[in-house]
């Protein structure tokens, strides 16, 4: 059955106050997952090594052994599996074997956003394209001062100053209108070229530092290699911590798809508003950041 256009917001509100209303208050289970298919995140990442069974119509299933940090597309989740798609086949694995429960997390997030009363009318600058995939984006929060990004990345949080590392309070984002967030891998050429060009924006707008702030979100493979990264980089924003599995995979699962380098822009309501894909196309960090920087003229 089709859904009329017009009834698809209020039919995502109805299952977002599902969702909430019944959501586990001691963190989220494969098996809740499971029951909401509005949580269920788009793709996931495999965590590590697993043995599983490729399955494709008309021939036998093949049993081979999954790498970790594949990035598949979701098709179900059952029980404690999940049903992937790989390479035109399908296969299941453990949920626990990716990080579908992080993927959940967020929408999670983003469906409490969206079950608050609509704002009021925005100004032209504050409008932007909807999410790539998925839902309406959510509202901004009345009155309340709640920031959902700052919710979602809670103490995930750090900063590199020369050989220290410190915990940085996500809170200090509160009243940034921006948030970008960078996607990037120490092992892509196309990366430190990009993140030369981001370094160069970051330092010619700080006079819009009240505005915004720059978030690096690591696609490398280990914790060490994102230290090393942003080391030799020399990146002055702030990063997610490497450990905190769940707001990586979340972001990445959200925004951060398979390309990189890969430049997404948040408002302060947890809106995208400047994205390195069209909504189908990847088309580039250079394009993002351009646009990124004529918001910022803008606003």
């Amino acid at each position: 059955m089709t859904i009329p256009f017009l009834l698809r917001p209020c039919l995502f509100l109805a299952l977002a106050a599902s969702a909430l209303a019944q959501a586990p208050a001691t963190g989220l289970t494969v098996e809740y997952v499971a029951a909401h298919p509005e949580l269920w995140p788009k793709q996931v990442i495999t965590k590590g090594p697993a043995q599983v069974t490729l399955q494709t119509a008309g021939s036998a299933p093949v049993s081979m052994m999954m790498p970790a940090g594949e990035l598949l597309k979701v098709v179900g989740v059952a029980g404690t599996t999940v049903q992937l798609e790989f390479r035109g086949a399908q296969l299941t694995m453990p949920a626990a074997q990716t990080d579908l429960l992080a993927g959940a997390a967020s929408n999670l997030v983003r469906l409490a956003a969206a079950s608050r009363p609509p704002p009021a009318a925005s100004s032209p600058a504050a409008a932007g394209p909807a999410y790539p995939t998925g839902p309406s984006a959510p509202p901004r929060p009345q009155g309340s001062g709640e920031n959902p990004i700052v919710k979602f990345l809670g103490d995930s949080l750090i900063a590199f100053r020369g050989d220290s590392v410190t915990r940085q309070p996500s809170a200090q984002l509160i009243g940034k209108k921006y948030v970008a967030f960078y996607f990037a891998t120490r092992s892509a050429d196309a990366c430190k070229v990009f993140t030369a060009k981001l370094k160069q924006f970051y330092g010619a707008h700080r006079r819009d530092s009240d505005k915004f702030e720059i978030v690096f979100v690591p696609t490398d493979k280990s914790a060490k290699e994102m230290a090393y990264h942003i080391r030799e980089a020399e990146m002055p924003w702030l990063a997610v911590d490497f450990a905190r599995g769940e707001i990586v995979g979340g972001l990445r699962q959200q925004f951060g798809g398979t390309e990189v380098p890969n430049l997404v822009v948040l408002d302060e309501s947890g809106r995208l508003v400047v994205s390195s894909s069209d909504g189908k196309t990847f088309v580039g960090a250079d394009k993002a950041l351009e646009e990124f920087g004529r918001l910022l003229d803008q606003s």
